[in-house]
């Protein structure tokens, strides 16, 4: 049995957001795959397009905009769909290879999707300065080199016989559960997913000249229950089998200054990632994501108030704070004049200064600004799914676990019964 504490643990108590949000972006996430499952079967998305070129054949991706409802109403949606090879048979009976990818899709694929390619210490010209100095203008086409893969840790867990939260110990954490035991063991579970470098990347007159880059560094919390878990054998004709999952994103609360928008702030958001096995023994990965279109990607206030005290701060090397600091509640509480988003406000403001020709003639337009954030998410996970195939391709038989390498293994340490309850305002939910 899961070992009970005193008192709930400090990460229980900075992270209850999770533990009161997880209902409802799973609920939210699955009627969105719901919505989406429908749309994809009968082909009726109000807008659907290629946003990709050198998508060699049989991979495919389609991206699409539509609208949906969830639980607090209607919603505008973004999303996309992508097929792409990913093993071809190997010299074994295709039972055989199915057996291998179930494995490895329910069991490891969690676990091993950090792995990438060495990069190098250092570069020539640049240094420690390099990167604060060039982080938001850039020249030249678009960054596509992907320099740290995802780290999922799982965090908390929902018994399913006793309805119990239980919070992972450290050693745990990157031994994510058999994706089999979500139902059976637990009714969810919650992970964190250090993503790649995400960023959006705005360029006003073309590849060749200057860039606007919005570095969104988050980690997004991700949630799996029982119903986004598929465990699949002869799911439809020429399919041996089909296995993988669906995780819901939450919406993480946590202040970010003037960014509101990013890969850990959803109102509700889905990504499935399944293996499929055909008779010939070929296995391929199945991807689609769905999100809400955001109203905003910055939220800058207009403060006069504290601009002047900030200007003064930098002339007077901090003495205006200082001489301001019998005052500070009432400066805590000046009023503002209102808000705005400056990328989505420059899009807008470009448009309606040339009648449209940004959008025409140059992409300025919140539609193109939609698409590349579906570009560079497909980036992303297309590099996971090739990290994933590095990683399958260095293990001779994922089933028998005697003699997988340490990176793929539980930790020597761990038992089955190596989480401790969770106390922290959750009970049993």
């Amino acid at each position: 049995m899961a070992a009970a504490v005193a008192s709930p643990s400090p990460a229980a108590v900075g992270e209850t957001w999770m533990l009161k949000d997880v209902d409802r972006a799973l609920a939210d996430g699955l009627r969105l795959l719901r919505w989406w499952q429908q749309t994809d079967a009968e082909q009726s998305y109000p807008k659907s397009f290629s946003f990709l070129k050198d998508l060699v054949p049989p991979d495919r991706a389609t991206g699409f905009f539509g609208r949906t409802e969830i639980s607090s109403g209607p919603i505008d949606v973004m999303g996309l769909t992508h097929e792409m090879l990913f093993e071809m048979p190997r010299a074994v009976p295709p039972e055989a290879c199915r057996a291998q990818i179930r494995e490895f899709a329910l069991r490891y694929f969690l676990r091993v999707s950090e792995i990438t390619a060495p990069q190098p210490l250092r570069e020539l010209g640049f240094g420690p300065l390099t990167g604060p100095l060039l982080s938001l203008l850039r020249l030249g086409p678009l960054r596509t080199e992907v320099h740290g893969g995802f780290r999922h840790t799982q965090l908390y867990g929902k018994e399913t016989s006793t309805g119990r939260i239980v919070e992972f110990p450290p050693d745990r954490q990157t031994a994510i559960v058999d994706l089999r035991e979500i139902g059976p063991r637990y009714q969810w579970i919650i992970l964190q997913a250090r993503p790649f470098d995400y960023e959006l990347d705005v360029a006003p007159v073309g590849s060749a000249g200057p860039r606007f880059v919005l570095p969104l560094p988050d980690t997004p919390t991700i949630a799996i229950d029982r119903d986004l878990v598929v465990d699949q054998d002869h799911p439809a004709p020429g399919v041996l089998g089909r296995y993988g999952f669906t995780y819901a994103i939450l919406d993480d609360p946590t202040p970010r200054g003037a960014q509101v928008y990013g890969p850990a702030q959803f109102r509700a958001c889905f990504q499935t990632i399944l293996f499929e096995v055909l008779e010939s023994g070929e296995s391929r990965v199945r991807m689609a994501f769905a999100g809400n279109m955001p109203d905003k990607i910055l939220d800058v206030k207009l403060d006069p108030i504290g601009l002047a005290v900030r200007a003064g701060d930098f002339f007077s090397l901090g003495l205006t704070s200082r001489l301001l600091a019998p005052v500070e509640g009432l400066l805590a509480k000046r009023p503002t004049l209102g808000s705005f988003d400056p990328l989505l406000g420059f899009i807008s403001l470009a448009n309606l200064a040339t009648a449209g020709l940004a959008s025409k003639e140059f992409s300025i337009s919140k539609d193109q600004l939609f698409r590349d954030i579906l570009v560079r998410h497909f980036q992303l996970y297309y590099q996971l799914i090739l990290d994933a195939l590095l990683a399958y391709r260095q293990v001779n038989d994922w089933t028998d676990t005697a003699a997988l390498p340490a990176w793929a293994r539980d930790p020597q340490t761990a038992g089955a019964d190596g989480e401790k309850e969770s106390h922290g305002n959750t009970g049993s939910r």
